[in-house]
């Protein structure tokens, strides 16, 4: 399955993608506020690998996706879609876009894609993602399309040594319409 703008298509992550996951994720400026170091290839390729074999087993809980230029379909980030509650219809997002490709709205339009898809086609009823709350460009990105910070969860990352703030953000069914803004 694909989901397509007029300048991006996103299309389900295979094992062939694991590659250009890893040189994703080992990107400084990527993994910056999620880990302290570089990530070890073999636990990229294991993990990813896991999580096509998630998607492939249960396709209606969780997708992932490599998300491209299009038309020349140049790869330039990730983005999931994981079911956090079935009773509540609560889905949980997640991006990666490199460095080269920041500031271009990019990351913006495939979020919207693809929870636009969660509402259109999994029944999603609520929407959430989390962020470090050191990394203004997530949370700000999660405001722009029109999620709202519920809340912080205190010291709830230990990032660099330390513990950091992260924020909850949503985004309700009845308000998807802030997504076509």
């Amino acid at each position: 399955m694909e989901l397509k703008t007029n300048r991006l298509i996103l299309k389900k992550m295979k094992s062939e993608d694991l590659n250009f996951v890893y040189n994703l994720a080992s990107n400084q400026q990527v993994y910056y506020y999620e880990a302290d170091k570089e990530p070890n290839k073999d636990d990229v390729f294991k993990n990813f690998q896991g999580k096509i074999d998630r998607m492939e087993k249960t396709p209606n809980e969780y997708q992932i996706y490599i998300i491209y230029l299009y038309p020349k379909e140049i790869p330039i980030g990730v983005v999931f879609i994981q079911l956090n509650w079935e009773e509540m219809r609560e889905w949980e997002i997640g991006y990666e876009l490199h460095p080269d490709f920041w500031g271009k709205g990019y990351a913006t339009e495939a979020v919207k894609l693809l929870l636009n898809h969660c509402f259109d086609t999994l029944n999603a009823h609520k929407i959430v993602g989390f962020c470090n709350a050191n990394n203004k460009k997530s949370s700000k990105l999660m405001e722009r399309i029109g999620m709202t910070r519920d809340g912080l969860l205190r010291e709830g990352r230990l990032w660099h040594n330390e513990w950091c703030d992260e924020y909850v953000y949503s985004i309700l069914e009845k308000e998807r319409s802030l997504l076509n803004d």
